[in-house]
């Protein structure tokens, strides 16, 4: 019945405040009486909110997690994998990056901070590797910010380890120190989705063109190509010694790699990008055995020069009649004699030439007649001569020539 008492008189006042005010709503007194009334009538009622109706679940969502920002963080492996994929930039803006920016002065190791992801906008072309090892040209950077201050950075500065604990917590205390709104678990669970769809998306044969024009796939079929054949013009220019030529296929090698790209980086890997290697046991032995290998091939090849030059110059002193002395026991290299050498059958010497006498015709032999052969030969003609009647002639068959050989054996009866 108090409580009753009570409101009644409240309605009471905003009735009259209404009045006096033409209509407009009660002052922030009234306000802040209204709701202490109505926090004395929880209190009457038990908690129960009145007419039997439950409390409305809050509107807003808790703040972010560590969790929930891994699932939103992208690395450069990543960005050099769907960087041209259509929808890329929609799909990412508002995720997470772990950048990094120099090295710490004391200890000498990359220093790293959280940063959320603002944008992306172009800028001066750079080379980024992508996760097999292949490097191509980009002009896009992502626009990051950690708390208040807002950078361009390109690609290959973003991590691919996850963010740490401790880098997460020192970008929450910037943005409460800076006044800036962190993103709720709700939006980032929305960007997740958006990512999902990105990678699993189905692409067209439009799109696959344009991505593969984006990237440079195709030019950097055709420049290996065009690359290889003017290394094989180089090669035979220096091989001719054309100085002047030489300049203008090299000017041509370096117009295919284009401007100079930023931040030093380059599409041809050095040895300073790739880092010194730690050499095995195994590696420095293989290398050793490499170089004895090439020092034996080397002096072999210059072994084989000097006895080619000593052969020439045995052969041209025997050539002009000088006594040479010639090492027997060195390998001589087999020649085929295409024409007859009559100076080895007459025994006359390189210097006496000698005549050539023209070979006289004979009629060859006849083969000497096997004496059983004869004798068939011979009843053969003897029983043309006798008969008058054309008969068919028999040749000579294998039992035939069997029969007429006398072997000489005597069979006792």
């Amino acid at each position: 019945k108090r409580a009753r008492d009570e409101k009644a008189d409240r309605m009471k006042r905003r009735k009259e405040d209404l009045e006096r005010n033409g209509g407009h709503r009660a002052t922030n007194h009234d306000q802040s009486d209204d709701d202490a009334g109505a926090d004395s009538e929880l209190e009457w009622d038990d908690g129960k909110a009145k007419h039997g109706r439950s409390a409305s679940p809050p509107a807003h969502s808790p703040p972010c997690e560590l969790s929930d920002v891994h699932k939103v963080s992208i690395g450069r492996t990543k960005f050099a994998k769907l960087c041209f994929y259509p929808g890329f930039e929609d799909a990412y803006r508002g995720g997470f990056v772990r950048i990094s920016v120099g090295a710490d002065k004391n200890t000498g190791d990359n220093v790293y901070r959280m940063a959320q992801i603002n944008g992306f906008e172009e800028g001066k072309p750079y080379a980024l590797e992508k996760e097999n090892g292949q490097t191509f040209v980009t002009t896009q950077y992502v626009v990051a910010a950690h708390g208040k201050a807002v950078r361009n950075w390109p690609f290959f500065t973003c991590s691919n380890s996850p963010i740490t604990d401790a880098e997460y917590k020192r970008y929450m205390q910037t943005c409460l120190v800076e006044k800036v709104n962190v993103p709720t678990r709700r939006q980032l669970a929305t960007q997740v989705g958006r990512i999902d769809a990105l990678v699993n998306r189905s692409w067209t044969e439009a799109e696959l063109t344009e991505k593969l024009r984006r990237s440079g796939a195709l030019a950097a079929k055709y420049k290996s190509v065009d690359r290889n054949k003017l290394t094989k013009r180089l090669n035979q220019a220096k091989l001719l010694g054309d100085v002047e030529r030489q300049e203008e296929i090299k000017a041509e090698i370096a117009a295919l790699d284009g401007p100079k790209l930023a931040f030093g980086t380059s599409l041809h890997k050095t040895p300073a990008q790739t880092g010194p290697k730690t050499l095995t046991q195994q590696d420095r032995l293989a290398i050793i055995n490499q170089e004895n290998r090439r020092k034996n091939a080397e002096e072999v090849k210059a072994a084989q020069l000097r006895e080619m030059r000593e052969q020439r110059r045995i052969e041209a002193a025997i050539a002009r009649g000088e006594d040479a002395v010639v090492d027997h026991s060195r390998r001589v290299r087999t020649r085929a004699v295409l024409k007859h050498d009559v100076n080895k059958e007459t025994g006359s010497g390189a210097s006496t030439p000698a005549k050539v006498a023209t070979p006289k015709l004979s009629p060859k032999k006849e083969s000497e007649v096997l004496p059983h052969m004869a004798k068939l030969h011979a009843e053969m003609e003897k029983q043309k001569a006798n008969g008058g009647i054309a008969t068919m002639r028999r040749p000579l068959c294998d039992d035939d020539i069997i029969g007429a050989i006398d072997l000489g054996i005597e069979i006792e009866l």
